[in-house]
């Protein structure tokens, strides 16, 4: 006797399915039926679960991040630098984030804030790198890597954890529509770990600000997310 059980629904590369297992004499096979987004949603309604794939992915946006160009303070453009991540399942148990090809004569003064789609927030870079003037530098911000990112050495390339130091221009300002402080702050202990456990789907926004006049700043291959989720419990 075939025993068919749906088990659940499960959203892959923008496309629904439906996760059924199919028993025959002690035997059974998992197949992946598609099924259209309102099948799926009538299904959801009906009691059908989503189901749960541990997933690491990479989402990138590659339009440069310009500080202003005429050397004075403010915001970059645009801002925020947004990427959108959809399709993921489960919760978050691990983020990086490159920033690709940063230019600066005085990388001191860049000001980096990441806020998550639930409204987490994580200062990853301020006030790091001292005042010699990088080119093409790419940094990857990890909460794993060996060291964080230097106050007093030049920037170069490689794998730091986020890093936020104080110096006389005093708190990093963010403007909306940045959120308001208080910003999750590497300062205090914290990292990229404050968006675990959430949902990774949605809008995720970074503010790239120049707290002082009289330098040139970039990040020209704008920036990427790598996202490794867990089934929640």
């Amino acid at each position: 006797m075939i025993k068919i059980i749906v088990k659940c629904i499960i959203l892959i590369d923008n496309q629904y399915y439906l996760r059924t297992t199919i028993s025959l004499n002690g035997n059974s096979i998992v197949i992946n039926v598609p099924i259209t987004a309102s099948m799926a949603a009538l299904l959801k309604h009906l009691g059908i679960p989503d189901c749960c794939t541990a997933q690491t992915k990479t989402f990138s946006n590659i339009t440069p991040i310009i500080m202003p160009e005429t050397g004075d303070a403010g915001i970059a453009d645009p801002y925020p630098s947004q990427i959108i991540v959809n399709g993921m399942s489960g919760v978050i148990e691990k983020v990086t984030v490159t920033l690709r090809n940063i230019n600066s004569t005085f990388p001191d003064d860049i000001g980096v804030l990441l806020v998550g789609p639930q409204g987490q927030t994580l200062i990853l870079m301020s006030d790091v790198g001292n005042t010699d003037g990088i080119i093409n530098v790419t940094l990857i911000l990890d909460d794993d890597a060996a060291n964080p990112l230097p106050e007093a050495d030049p920037l170069v390339s490689g794998t730091f954890k986020p890093a936020n130091y104080t110096d006389i221009s005093g708190d990093d300002n963010w403007p909306a529509p940045a959120p308001v402080p208080p910003y999750g702050d590497p300062a205090l202990g914290q990292g990229l770990n404050v968006f675990n456990g959430t949902d990774p789907n949605g809008t995720w926004n970074l503010y790239v600000v120049d707290d002082f006049d009289d330098d040139i700043n970039s990040i020209t291959g704008g920036w990427e997310l790598t996202i490794t989720t867990r089934c929640s419990e």
